[in-house]
């Protein structure tokens, strides 16, 4: 059965799908819901950036509601005078604790913040008493270690956050190695709040499998949903049948249709540009024989309308029906 995430006075089906930079914009996140997410969140946000009007990574629309805003920053004022101000726009304000960049974490946010529990506790409490909306966190598993992770989860129920999500990676770590669903399980079993697990999760296999080995309420989809906003359809028909069926690849002409779907929905929201057509285009062929290649003649094309026609010629040359490539060893911050 497909899990359902209640969140405040929120009901929804717990497949979600990660905040992504470059990745999870409002075209990206309404085709993902199309194909089954229960829930999306925005790319991350900083708290300053929306402050001065830069509102670009925090636009919403009502198609895709439930929707979270996820806000980035260590300023306390900062980031409730942020929230305050997108609130009506979201169902749910995320705060970002596991941004690895080394840009965020130099100037104190994000995975930096996993050394401050007190500040986390403060921030979220804050952002509890100023909006009425739920209070979410998005974490890693710690800085250094895992050593902090109950901790810091703890502080965060504490302080009135309604779910937590775990990636269960350190920031030192950051999208190298495995991911260690234990840390996914001592958080649950550590708190009482809606905890989502993230993190390695490419099939419905995996994500049947997450959930019955840490006891997570929902799972979050991250690089494996890039260039793929499929997987969705298939991890939601996969656990409505509680796994006893195999999971059916996708084929190259529901590819293409995804893909169409997006481009459709950048061009009606004023998002058709040829920098994210090219990165669409560049993930949705990704690992397919010539792919490399193909990718390589997609820098002199100026033209976005012809990236489209070309990126559909591409996938209708390969015959082959099988899931999509995996984006497993691409670093987009999540």
């Amino acid at each position: 059965m497909l899990p359902i995430l209640r969140i405040g006075n929120l009901n929804f089906n717990g497949i979600c799908l990660a905040p992504m930079e470059d990745v999870s914009d409002l075209a990206f996140r309404l085709t993902c819901r199309d194909y089954g997410a229960g829930l999306a969140y925005t790319e991350m946000c900083h708290s300053h950036a929306i402050i001065a009007g830069r509102m670009d990574r925090a636009r919403t629309s009502e198609k895709e509601r439930p929707v979270g805003i996820q806000v980035a920053g260590k300023d306390v004022p900062q980031i409730v005078e942020a929230a305050k101000s997108i609130e009506k726009t979201a169902d749910l304000i995320d705060i970002n604790l596991g941004c690895p960049g080394p840009n965020v974490v130099s100037n104190g946010y994000g995975s930096a913040l996993l050394k401050e529990v007190e500040l986390i506790s403060q921030i979220v409490s804050s952002l509890v008493k100023a909006v009425k909306i739920p209070v979410t966190a998005k974490m890693r598993a710690g800085f250094d270690s895992d050593a902090d992770a109950v901790k810091i989860a703890q502080a965060i129920e504490r302080a009135g956050g309604a779910a937590v999500t775990v990636h269960p990676r350190t920031r030192a770590q950051g999208y190298s190695g495995k991911a260690d669903w234990v840390v996914i399980a001592a958080v649950k079993k550590a708190v009482k709040i809606p905890v989502i697990g993230n993190g390695d999760i490419r099939s419905g296999k995996d994500a049947l499998e997450m959930m019955r080995t840490t006891g997570c309420d929902g799972v979050m989809i991250g690089r494996a949903a890039i260039g793929d906003p499929l997987i969705f359809k298939r991890i939601t028909e996969y656990l409505a049948h509680g796994g006893t069926r195999p999971e059916v690849p996708s084929t190259i002409e529901e590819r293409i249709e995804a893909f169409l779907k997006y481009v459709d929905y950048a061009k009606k929201l004023d998002l058709f540009d040829r920098g994210r057509i090219l990165r669409q285009s560049q993930h949705v062929t990704r690992s397919f024989e010539g792919s490399a290649a193909f990718r390589n003649s997609l820098s002199p094309v100026r033209d976005t309308d012809q990236l489209v026609n070309i990126t559909i010629d591409f996938l209708r040359s390969q015959n082959q029906t099988r899931p999509f490539p995996s984006s497993r060893a691409q670093s987009i911050p999540a």
